[in-house]
């Protein structure tokens, strides 16, 4: 009987130790897939076979839009397909064993002969994050590139005043800052870096048109990437002469003088009968040569109202200043 017993437990210690040494191999056959650090902007290359998982490791500082570039050849497989997904990173045990989890980006990659490519974009906040190729295919090579992007600036608004221009955009969550230039001559030359969503110009010449063009940029681990230029063409309108004196003699005359508008093309002079200007007696177009005008045939006795602006002609239309400030005077 003991002898029996002997061979049962010694049968038993034997199994035992079979099933443990089983699991012990089923567990080192069980992989885990290969990850690397992705290199934010750097083209990325590596070998991937069928239904494999490759793992890239992303770490983002701040909000980001991101430019993905898939490509995949020398594909030996005539069906396949590659998908491409981002996780985040406290998903990335349960994904590597499997398990399903919430993605935050998914995307098919297209086919065309022995080819295959995915091209898009993405927007990251702040985290790590894991981008994940998974191919069918017996065997190929890929090439995959992650690069910031800035987006264009909306809604970009130039306003003139006198001899200053303000600009205003909507504010990009992606951007770190905004450049700002503005054509000189033949070139473009930088105005300012800012960070704020508005500037002003001053001191600007007047009758002239001035292209000022914004664009964002992203500082991503100290390299800085741009955004496409957004543009506005601004004329700066004359500046509104100044009436230096208005005089009337007994023939019924009223005469005035005024400062120059420099480079502008004319003036527009207007007499009224009364201070808003809705009961016009004259409404006259001089050239720039001019600085002085007489207005006759006038009411004795009755008070007038003047006021001059100055024009510039630009493609064929005229182009206002401001109106000067209004003189009145009493009428011989």
């Amino acid at each position: 009987m003991k002898r029996i017993t002997h061979l049962i437990i010694t049968a038993l210690i034997i199994i035992s130790t079979v099933c443990v040494n089983t699991l012990t191999v089923n567990a080192a056959e069980v992989k885990k897939p290969r990850t690397y650090d992705m290199v934010i902007g750097v083209n990325q290359s590596g070998k991937i076979t069928d239904n494999e998982r490759v793992y890239y490791k992303v770490s983002v500082p701040s909000y980001t839009t991101f430019v993905i570039d898939y490509d995949e050849v020398n594909i030996v497989d005539s069906h396949w397909y590659s998908d491409l997904s981002i996780i985040n990173e406290e998903d990335y045990n349960n994904s590597i064993i499997g398990k399903d989890v919430t993605k935050v980006f998914s995307g098919n990659a297209k086919q065309s002969g022995s080819y295959e490519w995915y091209d898009g974009k993405v927007s990251l906040y702040s985290g790590t994050y894991y981008f994940i190729i998974r191919s069918q295919c017996s065997d190929s090579e890929y090439n995959i590139s992650l690069t910031p992007t800035v987006n264009s600036i909306s809604n970009f608004k130039a306003t003139s005043s006198n001899n200053i221009v303000k600009l205003n955009w909507v504010k990009d969550l992606g951007s770190d800052g905004y450049q700002i230039q503005m054509n000189v001559g033949n070139e473009y030359i930088d105005l300012t870096d800012t960070k704020s969503n508005n500037y002003t110009i001053s001191n600007l010449e007047p009758c002239k048109i001035y292209n000022i063009r914004v664009r964002g940029y992203k500082n991503f681990n100290g390299t800085l990437y741009y955004g496409i230029w957004n543009e506005q063409s601004v004329f700066i309108k004359p500046n509104a002469p100044v009436i230096k004196k208005i005089s009337t003699n007994k023939k019924h005359q009223i005469k005035i003088k005024w400062s120059t508008s420099k480079k502008c093309s004319g003036y527009q002079i207007q007499y009224s009968k009364n201070k808003y200007f809705n009961s016009i007696v004259l409404n006259k177009t001089l050239s720039s040569k001019n600085t002085s005008y007489t207005k006759t045939k006038l009411s004795k006795n009755k008070k007038y109202y003047v006021r001059i602006r100055a024009y510039k002609n630009i493609n064929g239309q005229k182009v206002y200043g401001n109106w000067s400030a209004t003189k009145s005077i009493k009428c011989k």
